[in-house]
């Protein structure tokens, strides 16, 4: 039999040589009807298995990750850009009708007339609702050296603590998401993102399960925890600022 793919001679059910199943099938409803939702979420690699596994257990789910069993499991980064898609459209859909607006009007009084603050501000709310990927993705490394570095006597590397980071991420959009779209549509933005905010609280609990085996304690996940918090906090303002300093050179440039 010859490979419709690349011409080879297969034997067997799959192509030596590209990996094409020896038989192509037909372009069909039913072809159709498997193939999209497999395009979209590629559910024969553990797309819902995994993100129940993480649910169920997040620790268990990353050290079978870092110790190389990942077979069963979705790519995580992949994963995370999914759900982190899939909550903005329905934060979107939801969010009460004219929040955002007012939630931009409102910085007059914050700043009174002083435009460039009010601007500023006005672009960052642009970009958190319209590029929530974009943010993700520069967040995850600021997130994982943090953590790197309130946890770098348990030798884990940067690159591990990236996909402990990316596990986190997913664990706390699954587990708040709902009660912050319920808190948002009822009580409004500012509401929902407080109590989004609070969620974070999980971070000491999985680090505190992730390494128990070595010894920590509640107390010192919790101290990690919050020094990591605030080395984020750090290069997250030395981030903008490098970011905002020439942005702002830029804006007075265009404006003046």
């Amino acid at each position: 039999m010859e490979c419709l793919n690349c011409q080879s001679v297969v034997v067997g059910n799959y192509c030596s040589n590209c990996g094409q199943a020896a038989k192509a099938t037909k372009i069909n409803n039913k072809y159709l009807f498997r193939e999209v939702p497999e395009a979209i979420f590629n559910l024969e690699k553990g797309f819902w298995f995994t993100l129940w596994e993480i649910m169920k257990n997040p620790v268990k789910v990353t050290k079978a990750y870092l110790n190389g069993r990942r077979a069963n499991y979705y790519k995580p980064i992949s994963l995370l850009l999914l759900v982190v898609s899939a909550y903005f459209i329905v934060f979107k859909l939801i969010l009460p009708k004219g929040a955002y607006l007012e939630k931009l009007a409102s910085l007059d009084s914050r700043y009174g007339s002083d435009a460039v603050a009010n601007e500023a501000q006005a672009m960052i709310y642009d970009y958190m609702f319209g590029y929530p990927i974009f943010i993700y993705l520069v967040s995850l490394p600021i997130f994982a050296f943090g953590f790197y570095l309130a946890f770098k006597k348990y030798k884990y590397s940067f690159g591990e603590h990236f996909y402990i980071s990316v596990i986190l991420m997913i664990y706390h959009l699954m587990i708040s998401s709902i009660p912050t779209l319920l808190l948002t549509y009822f009580f409004g933005f500012e509401t929902g993102s407080f109590l989004s905010m609070g969620f974070y609280i999980v971070y000491v609990f999985f680090y505190y399960f992730f390494y128990k085996e070595h010894g920590v304690s509640f107390f010192e996940s919790l101290w990690r925890v919050v020094w990591g918090g605030f080395l984020i906090c750090v290069f997250g303002i030395v981030g903008i600022t490098i970011i905002a300093i020439p942005a702002g050179i830029i804006f007075a440039m265009v404006n003046s």
